[in-house]
Order: structure tokens, then C-alpha cells, then sequence
């Protein structure tokens, strides 16, 4: 065998493992997150499939030079496979649901390979289509999902006329952000000046009390005004009931344009809570705060390719530019955004903000951040004394991080000169 054809089948092979893995993973994705009642969640962000065939390949050329052994082809797909899992592990974290993620999907789909394997020494070209057909089913389903639970916006051209003098309204919501951590209630470190200034220039409410712990039913509440045993958004049931009339849609059909901006997957179509919207820009589709239940993800985010936040600041810019296109003299316009920076992973933060309460390193905030992930999930070796400041540390981090999106935000009323004219309201969705 030449040089040439031992490098092209060891890319060949790298190539082959990459995508039996990612159709496999997509589909255990979307069956598992089925089963967990949470259909709007099924989708493999397209970097996180990148990430698995870049590594896949990238091993497979590095260890081309197995395949000179006996046997070597079967040798070569192993090691392949095994250094892939290795490194799944090493940027992985603990409990039953993060090893399933880790394990079940590269071992799938190395049996996968090897069918293939075995398949291609007769029929090579039904090898490679049986694989492509796993991979394009897996993508296919994800998105006649995504069409289902798509909703369209209403015509603006139809819609009535807004009262005169209708008024523009912003809400911000600051996700998992506790009042006491915030230094406009009397927190002792100063993580929220942007809020800060906004206080005293308008109304702080102090005593205010979220209608639960978590994303969906929180805000579920807040868009209907309804508690979660009316709204039907919980637990039990991971949607908004459609039926129940929503801020968005009220404002809309009253003659505002409106556009919802989120990295937070729980405001999503799929979930019924951008229903109203008229324009949602889908941030959490790039991963957000949950990009670190995937294996790749993981990887990604370990070797310092993953987004420096938790699409806070794609949140904020896509907000800067849905205003700057709107008239000046058209419709008064709503919009929601919610910036998930205070939420766990912790440590997904740009370098200034996670470090700004901590001296310890990135590496070992990181792995604090994700021992943390994973007892949400299951069980974690993590010593909580040990783990108790680094944790206020990077969520401090978060808070900052998410008041200097708010002032992102403000700074953009500034600049069009609609600021005091503005209904803002800035609130959290829970502790």
C-alpha cells in the first residue's frame, strides 16, 4: 500500500467513525429528550456535529500509521475509537446521564463502523450509504420537528393601528439572578451597576416573588399573568397551553410589533412561550447554556472552541440591530430578552468576568463548574464546603456579566433617544 492510500484510507476511516457518531448521537438525543418530554430540545447543533468529524478525522490522520500493522484497518478504527471516548471523558463530567451521553453514542457508533467496515470489503459503496442514510434520517427528523413547532409571525401590513402614543416596552429578564447577589439590594460586592443606575432613576420594587424555581413555568407565568396550575407550563407539562392568551400576542394584536431575544431554550417555540412574537432571533439554537450536555460540546468548550459566553452578547447585538432597522415613526414595538449568563455551567463566561471574584484558574473554575452541572443531573464526588466560594465566585461572575448585557441594552435606547420614553422593566424569572 502506498503512502498516499494509507493517508487517504486513514482520513477515509477518521471520516467514516465521525459520521456514524454523529448520526448515532443525534438520534440518541432525540429519543432520549423525547422520553424526557422535552421535544422542542431534540437538535445537534451543526458545530457540535463539526466538532466530532474535525477530531474524528484529525485522529484518523494521526494514527495513519496503525493501519501498517496486521489487521491493521480494525487496529487503526479501534484506536480511533478509543482516543475519541478517552477525550470524551477527559472534558466530560459525572453521574448516570452524562456517562450514557459520553458512552452510548461513540460505542454505537464504532459497532456502526465496523458494519460498515465489514460491508465495504464486498460492497463499498452500500457502506458508505448505509451511513450517510443514518446521518440524514437523524438530521431529517430534527427538522420536522423544528417545522412542527415553528410558529409564524402575524402580517404586520393587516394589523390594526396602535392607540396613539402607544408607548415602546422592553422587558429584560436576568435569568437566575437572586435579588440578595445583587448590589442595588445591599449585596457587599458591586455586581450589578448598570441595574443599579436604572434604579435610581425609576421604580425599585422590593418585594417581589418568582411563581417558581425554574425557567418555563416562571416565565410561562410572565407572559400570561397566570399561576402554573392555569398556564399549564410545568413539570408535568414541558408546553404553554395554547389557548391562554399571551402578553405578546395581546400587544400584537393591539397594534405592536414585537421580537423576543434568548439564548434560553425554554423560551422557544417548541415550548409555547414565543408564541405572539412576531420576530425571534433563536439564539439558543447555538448552544446557549446547554451546549455542555453534548459530548462535543464538551470537547469543544475543554479546548477552548466554544463561544466565550452563553449567547448573551449574540442576545444583546441581535437587539441592537432589529432596533436600529425599525423607522423611528413606525409601530411601537415590544421586546422581550432574557440573558442566561448567571445560570449554571458557571464557568462559560469571557475570561474578565469569570476571574473578576476568583484567583484561581480557568481550568480548575471549570472543573468546579462542571462538578456542579452534574450533581443537577445525578451525583458528583464534589465536596460542597469546597466548592461553596468558587461557585458565589463564578455566579457573581455571571451577574456582572449579565448587568453589563443590560447596559448594553440601555445604551442602545440611548443612542435612539427613546430611553425616557421607554416602559423598561428589568426582572429575574428566578433565584
Amino acid at each position: 500500500m502506498s503512502i498516499s492510500s494509507i493517508w487517504i484510507r486513514g482520513l477515509a476511516q477518521g471520516l467514516a467513525y465521525g459520521l456514524a457518531v454523529t448520526g448515532v448521537e443525534t438520534w440518541f438525543m432525540a429519543v432520549r429528550l423525547m422520553r424526557m418530554n422535552l421535544p422542542g430540545f431534540v437538535r445537534m447543533p451543526a458545530e457540535s456535529a463539526a466538532t466530532v468529524l474535525c477530531f474524528t478525522v484529525f485522529l484518523g490522520l494521526v494514527l495513519t500509521p496503525l493501519l501498517r500493522l496486521p489487521a491493521g484497518g480494525l487496529v487503526h478504527l479501534l484506536a480511533v475509537a478509543a482516543a475519541w471516548i478517552a477525550l470524551s471523558f477527559a472534558s466530560g463530567t459525572e453521574g448516570d446521564f452524562f456517562f450514557m451521553l459520553t458512552v452510548a453514542p461513540p460505542l454505537a457508533g464504532l459497532v456502526l463502523t465496523l458494519v460498515g467496515y465489514a460491508l465495504a470489503r464486498r460492497r463499498p459503496t452500500l457502506a458508505w450509504t448505509l451511513g450517510a442514510l443514518v446521518l440524514i434520517s437523524a438530521l431529517g427528523f430534527q427538522f420536522v420537528r423544528s417545522v412542527q413547532t415553528h410558529v409564524e409571525g402575524t402580517n404586520l401590513a393587516a394589523r390594526v393601528p396602535a392607540p396613539r402614543g402607544a408607548p415602546d416596552v422592553v422587558i429584560v429578564v436576568l435569568d437566575t439572578v437572586r435579588a440578595e447577589s445583587m448590589s442595588t439590594y445591599g449585596y457587599q460586592r458591586q455586581t450589578t451597576p448598570a441595574f443599579d443606575a436604572l434604579a435610581r432613576d425609576g421604580a425599585l420594587f422590593l418585594d417581589a416573588t418568582s411563581p417558581s424555581n425554574w425557567s418555563l413555568p416562571s416565565h410561562s407565568s410572565l407572559f400570561t399573568g397566570l399561576f402554573l396550575s392555569v398556564h399549564g407550563a410545568h413539570q408535568e407539562n414541558h408546553h404553554l397551553r395554547a389557548d391562554v392568551p399571551t402578553l405578546g400576542g395581546l400587544l400584537t394584536d393591539a397594534g405592536w410589533e414585537s421580537g423576543c431575544f434568548t439564548a434560553n431554550p425554554w423560551i422557544s417555540d417548541a415550548m409555547g412561550t414565543t408564541r405572539g412574537f412576531d420576530y425571534k432571533d433563536e439564539a439558543w439554537r447555538s448552544g446557549g447554556a446547554g451546549r455542555s450536555i453534548s459530548s462535543a460540546g464538551r470537547v469543544r468548550d475543554l479546548l477552548g472552541f466554544g463561544a466565550h459566553d452563553k449567547g448573551g452578547a449574540a442576545v444583546a447585538d441581535g437587539f441592537a440591530r432589529w432596533l436600529g432597522d425599525r423607522p423611528t415613526d413606525g409601530r411601537p414595538y415590544y421586546a422581550f430578552l432574557n440573558f442566561v449568563e448567571a445560570h449554571f455551567p458557571y464557568h462559560q463566561l469571557p475570561e474578565e468576568y469569570l476571574t473578576k471574584y476568583s484567583d484561581l484558574p480557568r481550568g480548575q473554575l471549570r472543573q468546579i463548574s462542571m462538578a456542579l452541572f452534574a450533581d443537577q443531573f445525578g451525583t458528583s464526588s464534589l465536596d460542597p464546603e469546597a466548592a461553596l466560594q468558587p461557585a458565589i465566585d463564578m455566579y457573581d461572575g455571571g451577574i456582572f456579566y449579565s448587568d453589563y448585557l443590560l447596559g448594553l441594552v440601555v445604551d442602545a435606547l440611548r443612542a435612539r433617544g427613546t430611553l425616557d420614553s421607554t416602559i423598561l422593566v428589568v426582572l429575574a424569572d428566578h433565584g
